[in-house]
């Protein structure tokens, strides 16, 4: 859950500084990609 806090967050404070959605929508894309490969890597690792 508090990965949609800080995307929400993320997103309001780059449409508030620009006006456009395409900045906010970009960095949260990249950051919700590196959680989910992240998340998976782990959960696929046997030690």
């Amino acid at each position: 859950m508090s990965v949609f806090i800080i995307v929400g967050l993320v997103l309001s404070y780059f449409f508030w500084k620009t006006g456009r959605i395409y900045t906010g929508a970009f960095i949260c894309a990249l950051f919700v990609t590196s959680v989910l490969l992240t998340s998976t890597e782990v959960q696929s690792t046997s030690w």
